[in-house]
């Protein structure tokens, strides 16, 4: 009995050791230099294991850490370049034992001016705090906590932030989705032919800033500077329709997440839209016909709010219209370099 026994206890030690896997060190959660494309480590990487090492790094902001019992603890400065100007980016790592400790600390360093940050975040909870001087992400992945600032408030400097956050969130979760740098808009618009017969009639147009925005449609323009729009492009098509020229006005948005675009849908919606569900591309997707002599889609997909307008009401009209929008969809979720 005694020999049958001690195997099976064997055994059983073997599968246990095997589902409790050796948790991760903070240093591991570190992304590596260009890990995020541009951007090296600038310095050493500080760490902390005692309340007095954690004091030496941040003075004043110890006590959170060390009052919900910190395991570890790193810090990495990080160097990038944007818009021509070289930039600060600067990354806290905390293990915080067990996710009581971590919701704990996050909501310890709660403050006034940070919004939720929901969708596509990382981890349990997530939030941003941006103002004309920085912007900051702090959030709670198992029993990590994590912090990053950027010294600069700019759009693309809170997209890095959020690449970033994204980036520590996989290497805490290894079942968590690889984060991709986002897709430029221009690179989404489709070329000549790629819907066939129809080929680009102007140039395209492209606005990264509110000013260049207004300058392209003007009056148009508040939803999407409300939503912290990133990029869009405009790009104009001619295609035949039934023996007749027809121009289709195609317009895509980078809003920077997925709760952006969902608000924007929502905020420029007229109310005359129905649902297009089924075979629809995106999200959400929608369909106008109220207009004379024109017929719009429209959708949502991750980052990304699309508008195509096709100057034809018929059938066929429509049909291009969801070829362009299904295209760029495809386009979006396409993973393929």
């Amino acid at each position: 009995m005694r020999k049958l026994l001690i195997p099976g206890l064997a055994l059983l030690c073997l599968v246990c050791t095997k589902a409790a896997p050796e948790p991760k060190n903070v240093k591991a959660l570190v992304p590596a230099g260009n890990d995020i494309t541009g951007w090296t480590r600038d310095g050493s990487l500080d760490t902390a294991a005692t309340a007095a090492e954690l004091t030496a790094l941040l003075d004043s902001l110890t006590q959170p850490y060390v009052d919900n019992g910190f395991a570890g603890f790193c810090r990495q400065r990080f160097a990038g370049t944007l818009a021509g100007s070289s930039v600060a980016l600067e990354l806290r790592v905390a293990d915080m034992v067990d996710t009581t400790h971590a919701k704990a600390v996050f909501a310890a360093f709660a403050a006034t001016g940070q919004t939720p940050w929901t969708g596509d975040n990382p981890g349990a909870e997530a939030r941003i705090k941006q103002d004309s001087l920085s912007c900051a992400i702090d959030f709670r992945t198992s029993n990590f906590y994590v912090w990053l600032n950027v010294d600069t408030g700019s759009i693309a400097a809170l997209d890095v932030a959020r690449l970033f956050a994204l980036e520590v969130a996989h290497l805490a979760d290894s079942t968590a989705p690889v984060p991709t740098e986002p897709k430029d808009v221009v690179t989404l618009v489709p070329g000549d032919n790629e819907i066939s017969g129809w080929a680009r009639s102007t140039a395209m147009q492209v606005a990264e800033t509110p000013t260049q925005l207004e300058a392209i449609i003007d009056g148009e323009a508040v939803p999407y500077e409300n939503n912290h729009f990133v990029k869009c492009a405009f790009q104009n098509y001619s295609g035949d329709v039934g023996g007749t020229q027809v121009e289709l006005d195609l317009r895509i948005f980078d809003m920077g997440d997925t709760t952006n675009a969902k608000n924007v849908y929502a905020e420029v919606a007229a109310g005359t839209e129905v649902p297009w569900t089924g075979d629809n591309p995106g999200v959400e997707a929608r369909t106008d016909e109220s207009f004379l002599f024109a017929y719009r889609v429209e959708f949502r997909d991750s980052r990304y709010y699309l508008r195509a307008d096709i100057m034809d009401k018929s059938t066929a009209a429509q049909d291009v219209a969801k070829l362009f929008a299904r295209n760029v969809s495809a386009a979006i979720r396409d993973t393929t370099d």
